[in-house]
């Protein structure tokens, strides 16, 4: 039965339950430890030790630790990312440093990082990128200790960057940052581990080679990144800031539009996640509801027939699904053509006995409706806010053969 396993470049390494180290696939560089440089195409059992705890694989070199506290590194040692001091490859496994105390190790393409039973981190290898975490982008040969904290517990490397998971739940990492991978919300590298985000409940963390993914305490997932492959599962191109997938995400944000009294115009959203996503539109907070003029409230387009001045404002969609809630960013509608005198607009149709228009006038202001048959005498037959700015009216035809309409508007 097969305890661990772990892979590299191209070659693959794993320890049964009964402490044996076995590896297979390319051995250029000696990475499989068997003494050779050719390669394996089926598991060969690496030495005569039986008890093999942890195996890590980078690029083209393997380190392990035995159940007795040391480690062993073998393979290709161009940046000394076997630690053993020099720069020669080793096609055997040898030992690191004289500790007895190693609890963890990763390895990245060519660096190596490790946690001793003390909590303390060392790194050593390749530092082009600063991904020891020294503050320096020198490469080590040995193991140096990062930093003064003895809480760390976790640690995975990536091509060019480094995380780790300290005891108390808080998330770090440092290196290249080209692509977000490191989660700090920028491009930008560093040379010494950086808090990354408030959250203290991460419990696991793992890096490719140039995107992380990690797992909080109440077992969501969280990736950022590099996403060309769509490594990160969240449809996105890639990700400076860590983002839980299956939780619904903005493809495209809603744009702020102008449009004129009377037109059509359309809000549209892209987004993606896992299903089902509800969409819920919404105007200065409050969730829209489809209308006569207004359709597609609980879709990706929100349409908006017959523009009226009311209609102005800010809008939102709210995406929900069983993982989480997104808001957009907020889109405005500004309507131009809004009047600021009252006037009543054409045409004037007699439909059943009435008379039906459409008023317009200075939103929110009072109104009044007058009527006259002989253009000297007026009474006024309705009065009242008008709301909206634009509205229609419809008046009993009185006089259906001779009668005039104008419209007040009062301070």
């Amino acid at each position: 039965k097969w305890r661990t396993v772990a892979a590299g470049d191209s070659h693959t390494v794993g320890i049964r339950a009964d402490g044996t180290l076995w590896a297979w696939g390319n051995n250029y560089y000696g990475q499989l430890g068997d003494g050779t440089t050719t390669n394996k195409s089926t598991p060969t059992k690496i030495g005569l030790a039986n008890n093999w705890k942890s195996v890590a694989a980078g690029s083209f070199h393997t380190v392990a630790i035995r159940t007795d506290g040391t480690l062993w590194a073998w393979g290709n040692n161009y940046y000394g990312q076997l630690g053993d001091g020099t720069t020669i490859n080793k096609s055997s496994p040898i030992r690191v440093g004289t500790a007895t105390n190693w609890s963890a190790v990763a390895a990245g393409a060519n660096h190596t990082v490790a946690i001793r039973t003390d909590g303390t981190l060392w790194a050593w290898g390749d530092n082009s990128h600063g991904q020891l975490g020294d503050g320096t982008t020198q490469p080590k040969t040995s193991p140096v200790r990062i930093g003064s904290a003895n809480n760390w517990a976790i640690a995975c490397a990536g091509y060019y960057h480094t995380l780790a998971i300290r005891t108390d739940g808080t998330l770090w990492a440092w290196g290249d940052n080209s692509r977000g991978q490191l989660g700090t919300g920028t491009a930008d590298g560093t040379l010494s581990p950086v808090h990354i985000g408030q959250s203290a409940t991460w419990r696991a963390v793992a890096a490719g080679a140039y995107h992380t993914l990690a797992i909080r305490s109440d077992g969501t997932l969280w990736a950022w990144g590099k996403n060309n492959s769509g490594q990160l599962g969240d449809g996105l191109a890639w990700r400076a800031t860590p983002g839980k997938i299956g939780a619904p995400v903005f493809l495209e944000q809603p744009l702020s539009l102008t449009a004129a009294v009377g037109d059509t115009t359309t809000f549209y959203v892209g987004y993606s996640g896992s299903q089902p996503i509800s969409c819920q539109w919404r105007k200065n907070g409050i969730p829209l509801s489809d209308s006569g003029r207004i359709s597609g409230v609980t879709t990706a387009t929100l349409t908006i027939h017959n523009v009226q001045p009311a209609d102005q404002g800010a809008y939102t969609v709210v995406l929900t699904n069983p993982y989480d809630t997104a808001t957009s960013e907020t889109a405005t509608l500004s309507v131009v053509g809004v009047p600021t005198e009252p006037f009543i607009l054409p045409p004037i149709r007699l439909l059943s006995g009435q008379f039906e228009f459409t008023i317009a006038s200075a939103p929110g202001k009072q109104v009044e409706i007058q009527a006259s048959t002989d253009l000297v005498n007026w009474q006024t037959i309705a009065s009242f806010v008008n709301r909206s700015g634009t509205m229609s009216y419809s008046v009993p035809a009185t006089n259906p053969h001779h009668c005039f309409y104008r419209l007040r508007q009062l301070p």
